[in-house]
């Protein structure tokens, strides 16, 4: 299951600002906002937490394999030593093969665990935003193909690959970016403006505000569909995040879903 990635608690809050349809009081205006405001420092609050979860696991994971390799590699050394000496007996070489034999049980238990990890990425890979694919596309090619031995590299090497990929796709994810995409709308390809939010909804729209629609997510590369009526709030979303135009709740049609992929 790939959800845990795809989920945030920041959708929640995407969903609600994108959904707000301006009201006609100002108590009314009070009233959502408050919500509003409370909705986001509730999120941040989760944001914060699952980071520093996220971080410390990571940390943990990439740490305690390279302490696990690096004292390999140092048993190894030592056993070469005896070999080339004979100061140091039977006795000596068989008590660091043993303890080599340890390591190397222990290492190989972060094994199913970065497959495990490198299957799912493969698996959501597809469905990743190609302004992310790009970036992350060094990446990408360094992990071991389907079906490929990981034991023929390092693992402290596949968990920094593994650990850089979803950083990047956590990043993304807690974010709003604007690109300039190249896009195929009703038959004609164009550039155009393409707002994300998160990994999970993006919007798109012209220079000029004459054509705009949504993008979602889809196996081999996201689908977009013009929706017409939503070009002047699309274009303010756009001019508001590259702050060029004063912040504001927009309404923008949200249809957002959850990859749910084995």
């Amino acid at each position: 299951m790939i959800s845990s990635i795809l989920k945030n608690p920041t959708l929640g809050m995407f969903c609600a600002l994108i959904a707000l349809i301006i009201p006609a009081s100002a108590q009314e205006i009070i009233e959502d906002s408050r919500d509003a405001l409370s909705e986001l420092i509730e999120s941040k609050k989760l944001i914060a937490q699952e980071k520093n979860e996220w971080e410390t696991e990571k940390e943990i994971i990439r740490d305690t394999i390279d302490t696990l390799e690096k004292q390999i590699a140092a048993v190894e050394a030592r056993i070469e030593e005896t070999e080339e000496t004979t100061s140091l007996g039977e006795q000596k070489r068989a008590e660091l093969q043993e303890r080599l034999a340890e390591l190397q049980a222990m290492t190989a238990q972060f094994d199913p665990v970065i497959a495990d990890f490198e299957d799912r990425l493969r698996a959501v890979i597809p469905y990743l935003p190609q302004p992310l694919l790009d970036k992350i596309d060094r990446l990408i090619g360094q992990l071991p193909k389907s079906g490929e031995s990981g034991n023929r590299r390092l693992l402290n090497n596949r968990a920094v690959v593994v650990v850089g990929i979803l950083d990047e796709i956590n990043n993304f994810h807690n974010s709003i970016q604007v690109h300039s995409e190249l896009l195929t709308i009703n038959g004609q390809q164009l550039y155009f403006s393409t707002i994300y939010y998160g990994i999970s909804a993006a919007y798109f729209v012209d220079e000029n505000a004459t054509i705009a629609g949504v993008g979602k997510p889809a196996g081999g590369g996201w689908t977009w569909e013009a929706v017409p009526g939503i070009e002047n709030d699309v274009f303010d979303a756009v001019q508001i995040r590259e702050k060029k135009m004063l912040a504001r709740f927009v309404n923008l049609p949200a249809d957002i879903q959850d990859l749910d992929i084995n």
